[in-house]
């Protein structure tokens, strides 16, 4: 450059032919360093991470969710948890049948001495009372209030006739108190049969022991009361299932059945998206824990309302789970962010792939 000042912008045919020859080296030279290739894995990458994630979020499936339940059923069963509650309120009955228990203490009446009847001494002491009377003095049954302690069973079915109803509660220590007045029938273990007068109202006392048999309440009504039973009380393990037991000239067949007669499954978590139940329609649970709204007679039918949280929900008998995805869960939870955290994601793996494809070519 200095020599081409000096002499005024003249090149010798020299130079030139110097500055050819480095362009020819350095054009050798590009030609020979070898060309990176670009990684193509990140994309391949990129897409299959993508692809797992959209199937977790959609066949993948909640451990716990909450529902609501509104169900009309001919039984159920459930276990009442943490602590002793009280399961019924004061029933006014025309028909009465206890079984299970070990033994029965009648009050004295009239001339009849007090009397205690124990399983064993020899006499069952299965207790049937029945109001008797003409329709103007009927004698009166009331069923008091029965608490039972935490992790009792307790099964509540239908009968035959629509306003009978089958109480049954596990093997716990329990006492029973029944108040009577008027005119009952009494029938004590299926041989003791005598009409008593009662003058006054007055108690008979069941009492169980420890043994692990099932206590037996046949509930007899002749008006169904409002809230037969306590409202609000604490319970785990529903079951909406009976053991229905067919019998043939050669064999008897038992197998399971669904007590739901009709009604709704509510799923809280997803917004409170309503599911219809068909009758005798398959509603199992892995596990539940939850509050007993509604526990109420009626004609041929129990009312059932109950709201907690369930595990492993499935329905039908193949077992088809209810079980919300967590796809289903962000949708209804969180529906702005899950929408714009999609978009953007799309966007940018969009790009993603836009620009590897520019760079590849």
């Amino acid at each position: 450059m200095d020599e081409a000042l000096k002499s005024g912008g003249q090149i010798s045919q020299t130079d030139l032919d110097n500055l050819n020859r480095l362009e020819r080296l350095h054009e050798i030279q590009v030609a020979s360093t070898p060309t990176t290739a670009r990684a193509r894995w990140p994309i391949p990458v990129l897409l299959g991470v993508t692809l797992v994630v959209i199937s977790m979020l959609l066949f993948a499936r909640r451990a716990e969710t909450d529902i609501e339940l509104d169900l009309l059923l001919s039984g159920v069963t459930f276990k009442v948890s943490e602590k002793q509650q009280v399961l019924t309120n004061l029933m006014n009955l025309s028909s009465l049948g206890i079984a299970g228990h070990e033994e029965v203490r009648f009050p004295r009446v009239g001339k009849r001495e007090a009397q205690t009847y124990r399983e064993s001494e020899g006499t069952p002491p299965h207790l049937k009372l029945t109001a008797a009377g003409d329709s103007k003095k009927k004698g009166t049954i009331t069923l008091a209030a029965i608490a039972v302690p935490a992790e009792t069973e307790v099964s509540l079915e239908t009968s035959y006739a629509p306003k009978e109803f089958l109480l049954t509660i596990n093997g716990t220590p329990l006492k029973i108190s029944v108040d009577v007045n008027g005119t009952v029938g009494v029938l004590i273990g299926g041989k003791l049969s005598e009409q008593l007068d009662f003058i006054s109202p007055d108690s008979i006392e069941l009492l169980s022991g420890s043994s692990s048999r099932d206590i037996n309440v046949d509930l007899g009504f002749s008006e169904l009361p409002h809230q037969a039973f306590t409202s609000q009380f604490l319970a785990t393990d529903l079951d909406f299932s009976r053991v229905d037991q067919l019998i043939t000239d050669e064999r008897s067949i038992i197998q399971p059945a669904s007590t739901v007669l009709s009604g709704a499954l509510y799923f809280e978590s997803l917004g409170g998206q309503e599911m219809r139940l068909r009758p005798s329609e398959t509603l199992k649970f892995e596990w539940s824990r939850g509050y007993i709204r509604t526990l109420a007679l009626q004609d041929g039918q129990i009312a059932f309302a109950f709201h907690g949280t369930v595990r492993g929900m499935s329905i039908g008998a193949n077992k088809r789970s209810l079980m919300p995805t967590y796809f289903e869960w962000l949708r209804a939870q969180h529906s702005l962010s899950f929408l714009w955290g999609t978009t953007l994601y799309v966007l940018g793996l969009i790009i993603s792939v836009l620009t590897w494809w520019k760079g590849s070519k």
